[in-house]
């Protein structure tokens, strides 16, 4: 799959689009759906939701973790989910913010040397056009991998009395300092697996559907399902065992 070139074939062009016109991310996708009018105009989501994901890394087991579900907007502050940050200037239908994410690529296996989740900061921008909505960010791992991370996604939504669906389609680039630290070896690694890898930078694909349940006017439940389509770089570690990973989340929010 492409490297570099391909990343900044896709991503800087949205990247760009984005300053002047169209952007979105799939957890924002309800507060979306809320300023668009056709829901009771709640301001904030807040409950709890599950998060369970596969491993993708010989020996690592299906995690299950509880994550708490929040979607608000106080002034120029937010939170969405697994996003916090703050809006700066305005660009196109949505801003230039300042923010962190979470992400679980961390793994402890038998055998191999821990690798901690990273911590992500960085900027991007979040535009809901009448076309539906795209998200850029560039974020940088303030941890132990000091790696960056590309990201731009389109997501669109459907709907049906209390049932809202929303497809997303994605792109992720991933440069090789992140890479290396997260499935290239070390030297624990390279005892325990027969020999060394340092992978080169990677260009990951990801689909995506959120599936809205409105219980009651103001209670719903949530369903996430994410598949990631791994680049060659990544799929060829020893330290791999597949090439795609699936993540699925589940959440009750009330709306206040």
């Amino acid at each position: 799959m492409p490297h570099f070139s391909g990343f900044l074939l896709c991503v800087v062009a949205v990247l760009c689009a984005a300053l002047s016109s169209t952007l979105l991310h799939a957890e924002e996708a309800l507060a979306a759906d809320h300023r668009a009018g056709d829901k009771p105009a709640f301001k904030s989501e807040a409950g709890v939701g599950f998060v369970r994901t596969q491993s993708v890394i010989h020996g690592g087991q299906m995690s299950t973790s509880v994550m708490p579900y929040l979607i608000h907007e106080q002034g120029p502050f937010f939170a969405r989910i697994d996003t916090f940050g703050i809006k700066t200037l305005k660009a196109g239908y949505g801003h230039v913010e300042l923010l962190g994410r979470y992400r679980g690529d961390g793994y402890a296996v038998a055998g191999l040397a821990r690798r901690d989740n990273p911590v992500l900061l960085g900027l991007g921008t979040l535009q809901i056009t009448p076309y539906g909505a795209v998200e850029a960010t560039l974020l940088r791992d303030a941890g132990d991998s000091a790696g960056f991370i590309g990201q731009a996604r389109y997501i669109t939504r459907g709907a049906l009395w209390r049932l809202t669906v929303y497809p997303e389609l994605g792109v992720e680039f991933l440069d090789s300092r992140y890479t290396r630290y997260y499935y290239g070896t070390r030297q624990q690694d390279a005892t325990a697996v027969g020999r060394t890898y340092l992978p080169a930078s990677a260009t990951n694909l990801f689909a995506g559907l959120l599936t809205s349940v409105r219980i009651t006017e103001r209670i719903a439940f949530n369903a996430y399902i994410r598949r990631t389509w791994y680049d060659d770089a990544i799929e060829d570690s020893p330290l791999v065992r597949r090439g795609s990973r699936n993540s699925f989340f589940l959440a009750l929010a009330r709306a206040f």
